[in-house]
This record gives C-alpha cells, sequence and structure tokens, in this order.
C-alpha cells in the first residue's frame, strides 16, 4: 500500500510538472536528449576513426575488423576531412545539448519568479504570501528548481552517452568491460553512500533560508522597537547564525557533491590501470582493440563523473525541487500558460501580450480622455451586497473563518466592521470583492456573484488600506494611478477636498515629485491623498480598511462627514477599531 502511494504521488507531482512545462522547454529537452544519443554516436566514430589512421599508418594490418567494420586504407587527407567533418558535427550537438540544458534551466526559472509575481498581485488559492515568502520563492526556491531541472538533463543526457559506450566497450571486449563494471560498481557503492550523507545535508539547507528571509523581515519591521529595547545584539546574533547555517550546510554539500565527481575520475585511472594490466598480462588481447577500448573507457569514465555530478546536485536541491512542486499545486498554472511572454532560444524577449511597463498615468492626459469612455458618477450603481449562509475556510482540514455568516449592506448605505485581529476581516472584504470565493454558501452584488459584478468595467472599487500605495512621481501622478475614467480639473479639485488635502496640494501643486521614499509627507497626508485617488475613480464601492489609524482626530471626523455625502454615489465599507471615522455607518457588523 505505502508503494501504491508513493506511485500515485509520483504521478501527481508528474503532473503538476507538466502543467508547469511550456511548450518550448519541453521541445529543448527533448532536442538535447537527441544531441546526447547523437554525441555517444559521434564518440564511437572517433574510435573508429583512429583506428582507419592508424590502418592508413600501416601500424595495424588492413584484415583486421574493428566494429564489424572491414578498414580499408584511406589517405591523410581523407582522414582529416573525415576528423574535421566529425568535429564539425560535435560542435553542433554540443552546443544544442549544453545551451539546451541551460535555455531549460533558464526559461523555468523565469517561468517560476513570473509564477511568484503573478500570485503575490493576482492571488492564489490560499492565503497572500508574505514578502518573505515571496523572496524565499525567488531568491532560493526559482533558481534552485531551474538547477534541478537543469541537473537532470545533464544526468539524462550523459547517462544516454554512458549507455551508448558501454554498448560498443561490450563488442570490443566483454573481458575488458566485465573487469570495468567490477570497479565502476564498487565506486558506485562509496557514491552512493556519500550521496545519502549530500541529502541528509541539503534537506536543512532550505529551512534555513527561510528562517533568514523572515528573521530579516521581522527585525525589519521592528527596528525601532528592538533599537528601544536594546535586543540589537541579540537579534544580530540570531540573523548571523542564521546566515552562517545556511552558508556551511551549503558549502558542506558542495564540497561533498566535488569529492564524488573527483573521486570518480581518481578511481578511473586506477581502473584504466587494471584494464590495460588485464589485456596485456592476463587475457591478452589485440593492441588496437585496447586502443579503441582505452579511449571509448576514458570518454565513459568522464561521462560517468558528470552523472554522478548532476545526481549529487539534484540530490542537493531536491527538498526545493519539492517545495517548488507544492507552490505549484496551489496556483493556477493553467492560467498563466495563457500567457506568451518568453524568451527564445537566443536569448531575444517575445511578448505579444502587450505589456506596458510606463506608468498608468503617463497614459492618462488631464480632459484629453475619448469621450464615449467617459462616464458620470449617475451611472454608477451602488450595489446591495448579501452574504447569504456563507461558510469559508482555506482547506477541509482547517478550522472554519465563517460559519452561517449573513449580511445585507443596501446599496448607498456605510457598514462598519469591527473585531480583533484574525478574526477575519479582511478576508470577508477578499470575499466580497471576488478575490475568494465562498466554500458554502453565496455572495450577490445587486443579484450576482462578485465575480460576474466586477467583470463590468463600469463597476469599479475604491479602495485605501492601512499601508499608503504611492508610486514614485508627481502627486498628480499618483492620483491617476489606476484610475479608469476620465478625470477633469473639477473631479481632481473635488476629491482632494472631499480627502481634506487640498491645503497642502494648493500650496506644493498637483506636479509636486514624492521620492520612492515618499520623504516630505507625513503619514496623514499619504493616506488622504490615497483617500483622494479613491474618490477619483468614482467608484461603486469603496473600501476603507483603517484609513483613519493614522489620522488625528480633527481630520478623522472631517473624513467621516466627507464619506456621508458618498453615501448616495458608492456603498461604503469600513474596517477600522476607531469610532469617529464610524460615525455615520449605518449598520456596525462585529466579527
Amino acid at each position: 500500500m505505502n508503494k501504491m502511494k508513493q506511485f500515485k504521488d509520483f504521478l501527481v507531482r508528474l503532473n503538476i510538472l507538466g502543467n508547469f512545462f511550456n511548450s518550448s522547454i519541453i521541445k529543448w529537452m527533448i532536442i538535447s536528449i537527441i544531441s546526447s544519443f547523437m554525441l555517444g554516436i559521434i564518440e564511437i566514430n572517433i574510435a573508429i576513426l583512429i583506428q582507419f589512421f592508424l590502418a592508413s599508418l600501416g601500424m595495424i594490418q588492413l584484415k583486421e575488423m574493428f566494429f564489424g567494420i572491414k578498414v580499408e586504407n584511406i589517405s591523410t587527407n581523407i582522414f582529416l576531412i573525415l576528423l574535421l567533418s566529425i568535429g564539425f558535427i560535435r560542435f553542433v550537438f554540443s552546443v544544442l545539448n549544453q545551451h539546451g540544458a541551460n535555455y531549460v534551466l533558464e526559461v523555468s526559472n523565469l517561468r517560476f519568479k513570473s509564477l511568484s509575481i503573478m500570485n503575490l498581485i493576482s492571488f492564489g488559492k490560499r492565503n497572500l504570501a508574505s514578502s518573505s515568502e515571496i523572496h524565499f520563492q525567488i531568491s532560493e526556491l526559482a533558481p534552485k528548481f531551474s538547477y534541478f531541472i537543469s541537473c537532470f538533463m545533464n544526468f539524462t543526457s550523459y547517462s544516454i552517452q554512458c549507455l551508448i559506450l558501454l554498448f560498443f566497450m561490450f563488442k570490443l571486449s566483454f573481458t575488458c568491460l566485465f573487469f570495468s563494471l567490477i570497479g565502476m560498481l564498487m565506486v558506485g557503492l562509496i557514491v552512493i553512500y556519500i550521496n545519502k550523507k549530500v541529502k541528509l545535508v541539503s534537506k536543512k539547507i532550505p529551512s534555513e533560508m527561510y528562517k533568514l528571509n523572515s528573521g530579516i523581515e521581522r527585525v525589519s519591521r521592528n527596528i525601532f522597537f528592538i533599537n528601544v529595547m536594546k535586543k540589537n545584539k541579540v537579534e544580530e546574533n540570531e540573523l548571523l547564525n542564521s546566515a552562517m547555517n545556511y552558508s556551511s550546510l551549503t558549502i558542506k554539500s558542495s564540497f561533498l557533491n566535488i569529492f564524488v565527481t573527483t573521486l570518480t575520475s581518481f578511481l578511473g585511472i586506477f581502473l584504466l590501470i587494471v584494464i590495460i594490466y588485464t589485456a596485456t598480462i592476463l587475457f591478452p588481447i589485440p593492441g588496437v582493440v585496447l586502443l579503441s577500448f582505452i579511449y571509448l573507457f576514458i570518454r565513459f569514465v568522464q561521462n560517468i563523473s558528470s552523472v554522478l555530478g548532476a545526481l549529487g546536485q539534484m540530490n542537493t536541491y531536491f527538498e526545493q525541487f519539492k517545495l517548488s512542486l507544492d507552490f505549484f499545486d496551489n496556483i493556477n498554472i493553467k492560467d498563466f500558460n495563457k500567457s506568451k511572454t518568453e524568451v527564445n532560444f537566443f536569448g531575444f524577449f517575445k511578448n505579444q501580450n502587450n505589456i506596458n511597463l510606463k506608468s498608468e498615468s503617463s497614459q492618462l492626459s488631464l480632459n484629453k480622455r475619448n469621450t464615449d469612455t467617459q462616464l458620470s458618477q449617475s451611472s454608477m450603481i451602488s450595489p446591495k451586497i448579501e452574504i447569504i449562509d456563507m461558510h469559508y475556510f482555506y482547506s477541509r482540514d482547517a478550522k472554519e473563518i465563517f460559519s452561517k455568516f449573513n449580511l445585507t449592506v443596501h446599496s448607498g448605505k456605510q457598514c462598519a466592521i469591527i473585531g480583533s485581529s484574525g478574526s477575519g476581516k479582511s478576508t470577508l472584504l477578499s470575499l466580497i470583492l471576488g478575490l475568494y470565493k465562498p466554500s458554502i454558501g453565496k455572495i450577490l452584488l445587486n443579484g450576482i456573484e462578485p465575480k460576474e459584478f466586477f467583470e463590468n468595467s463600469q463597476n469599479r472599487v475604491g479602495y485605501v488600506g492601512s499601508e499608503p500605495f504611492l508610486i514614485k512621481g508627481s502627486i498628480l501622478d499618483n492620483l491617476l494611478y489606476g484610475v479608469m475614467v476620465s478625470a477633469t480639473q473639477e473631479d481632481i479639485d473635488n476629491a482632494i477636498r472631499l480627502a481634506k488635502i487640498d491645503n497642502f496640494i494648493n500650496d506644493v501643486g498637483l506636479n509636486y515629485f514624492i521620492n520612492e521614499d515618499h520623504s516630505g509627507l507625513s503619514t496623514g497626508q499619504k493616506q488622504r491623498l490615497c483617500l483622494a485617488r479613491a474618490i477619483l475613480n468614482k467608484p461603486c464601492i469603496l473600501i476603507l480598511d483603517e484609513v483613519s489609524a493614522n489620522l488625528d482626530l480633527e481630520t478623522e471626523l472631517e473624513i467621516s462627514e466627507s464619506l456621508k455625502s458618498l453615501n448616495k454615489y458608492c456603498t461604503i465599507l469600513l474596517v477600522s477599531h476607531r469610532e469617529g471615522i464610524m460615525r455615520y455607518a449605518d449598520e456596525i457588523v462585529k466579527l
């Protein structure tokens, strides 16, 4: 039963991996493997060519048979042409084989990072990942997963070449091959033992990196508290220990892999001595056969060293590979595969999605939008929100966040949501916005499901969170960022007045430049600027998530007055612990 379960798990993981690979990756995997086969055949041809050359020099008798081929005398010129031809063919297949593996590595890395970015912005099946998790995915999982895939390709390629060489070594001399395999078996036992040690060491590497990343995030968020409480050295030592543990484990794993690879090459020389002694003293064979066998055996040892090196690297990165498959299983890869953005074999970027990397605000010019896209506030329909017998849990095994939850918020009304940390306030907002789906029950906005409701471009959302989101640019750039309707000067003036930031903007002007670190603005000014942007978007639903947390009481009360005047235009959802902002709430829901 255990074996059957493992086999089923293997099939599931194989299916996940298949969904991740796109057609380019699969194509170049196949080409790389075919190239490996051809490189193995080329090695045999070089051995035959050496025999031809020796025959042409009169060093062996023409009547001798090599690989079942009768040697005919060839001129030096023909030999050189053949050698050059084989060299060129080998060059072509080597490029296809080696760069094919590198191409698969880089495209896998690109796709993994793109998936992490997509998951961060577009949500996955579960909760949003923290910044430390995203950093862990991009800096640790993505490159190591890609290296694992590349190492697997190298392992497959060199294994194919080894099998081809073994077959022809058998055809040349079974006796020499027999002694070679006994020696290689002994080497293999040593390698297996060392690889077990590598796997044990490598298992600890991802957890140390995650511990380091999450520790850095925790410290950076609480640096003021840590300094005040004089815990600098404690936190510093903890982070340094994590960094040292990660480096120590990585170096140890790397050393064991290199030791295995170089040990194989060294023992190969020892086996070569045994082969020569066997072929010349114990069981004599023709010199030309021995010469060909030695050449093939040297190439075999080189390839088997590469096989073992690749296997060791796969052991090192196996834990990251498993964690990556778990990550893929929790996001919708099929939607991502619709994307046509990729890099071709020669490194040229192809983009068929028309992704514009410029700020949206650069495309919005005041009073210059097409008149057919202009929407007045009167055309907006503020929705009635109905939540009916809703249950929600992140997974079947997890505790329910909501159980038979019911709520009705009438059109154009204010609803305040309060509750302790972890009570599900943010989850409820995500469910109402269609970012999550109820496990049981339903949510309706004007009688239709949230996802369908917001697919209509006229049904827009205004959102202001507890952390102000501003971009590097002017105040005008920030006001227009993400705004989906035409904005007139009157609209802007009205929005900044309602957000109670008109005095500041009148002093500095709309062209006032905001740096990356938002210097020059107080926390309250940042928050009010975000509120003005939300109002400017003329939303049918306005969501304020702890918006007043950093505002003084007077400004909070002023904004609550402004929100009252918005009731006829939009339905408002408030999440707050402060009473001032909820002054005119029509309903208060406690979670």
